[in-house]
């Protein structure tokens, strides 16, 4: 019994490793595969963002996949819009729309999210009602990347698909959101965004009031008034706060300094820092005095900082307070500013 016991173990040893061979030669050629790809495709790649190849080989069925990925990292890569379009020019000559079409429908996971971007980075028109559909399924890496794939498509109605989505997708990261927004540019995002805040509950309203960088300045001051005026939870009004960026809305700041929630007088205290002048420097110097360490903090940083205050002015600020903790709060603030 035991012999045949041992028997057994050693064949099951010998198949293991030959397993491990097997899938270790396949890994190998699959390499070696790869790097011949890379040897003949990226010069081709590099000339095309000055150039089309003109006798570029024909890809072959079993290389379009690494042609899809290669031209996604050169798109990456490339900031300039005429580099772009001639990198589209080279992927459409070498037939990649029609593959990768085929494949944002029925690859794995990571070959459908890769064929979205590529489908995004050529501005496929045809391909947009499936990105928008892919938008809206589970997963949160497809779906992040069908999202910004329709941006780049056609970025007006992707912000009106989209927009929705910004609120109801908690797994979207809000960077990943804020990528979109700026992406599509300010003129497709503002009239979106602006409608999405005005008619959002107090629910939802803090996470697009801190997108609101990305739209236009009017759009965004609008908005802004629009909640510092009937905004109740602490929330909504330190988000409103913190998108301010029109000085014509200074006296609203002023008036959040005195407001019950601490966080909402310290989103005060840094608008003023933003959009605030010289005759702000008493509301700021009155916040020095705050119950709260995190606005006499930010309200020394704000003095330190503002270039309504000269270093003269500053020290002087420092030799007028009687407040134990306001000059501590100064003190700070000088030693982290030099000032």
């Amino acid at each position: 019994m035991a012999v045949w016991t041992g028997a057994g173990l050693f064949a099951l040893t010998v198949a293991m490793m030959a397993a491990i061979l097997v899938i270790r030669l396949r890994f190998l050629g699959l390499e070696r595969r790869r790097q011949r790809f890379l040897a003949v495709w990226r010069p081709l790649f590099t000339q095309a963002l000055y150039q089309l190849p003109a006798n570029a080989p024909h890809v072959r069925g079993g290389e379009r996949f690494l042609f899809l990925l290669l031209f996604n990292h050169f798109h990456s890569l490339v900031k300039g819009e005429e580099e772009k379009e001639r990198l589209n020019a080279f992927a459409v000559q070498e037939g990649l729309p029609p593959f990768a079409m085929a494949t944002v429908h029925r690859g794995n996971l990571p070959m459908r999210i890769a064929a979205a971007q590529a489908l995004g980075f050529l501005k496929e028109t045809s391909a947009f009602e499936a990105l928008e559909a892919l938008a809206r399924v589970e997963s949160t890496a497809l779906s992040l990347a069908a999202a910004s794939a329709v941006t780049h498509v056609n970025p007006p109605r992707a912000m009106r698909e989209l927009m929705p989505m910004l609120t109801a997708r908690p797994d979207w990261p809000p960077s990943a959101c804020e990528r979109m927004l700026l992406d599509a540019g300010q003129a497709a995002a503002s009239g979106p965004l602006k409608e999405a805040v005005m008619a959002a509950g107090e629910d939802t309203a803090p996470t697009l009031l801190r997108y609101l960088h990305t739209a236009a300045e009017e759009t965004a001051a609008e908005c802004a008034r629009f909640w510092l005026t009937r905004a109740r939870s602490p929330e909504t009004l330190s988000a409103a706060l913190q998108s301010l960026k029109d000085p014509r809305l200074r006296p609203m700041a002023r008036e959040y300094l005195a407001h019950p929630v601490w966080h909402v007088r310290t989103q005060a205290v840094k608008a003023l820092g933003r959009i605030g002048d010289q005759g702000d420097a008493p509301y700021l110097i009155r916040a020095l005095t705050d119950k709260e360490w995190w606005v006499r903090y930010r309200a020394a940083r704000t003095l330190a900082e503002a270039p309504f205050v000269d270093h003269a002015a500053f020290t002087a600020i420092r030799e007028a307070q009687t407040d134990r903790y306001a000059r501590e709060a100064l003190d700070r603030a000088a030693a982290e500013t030099g000032k």
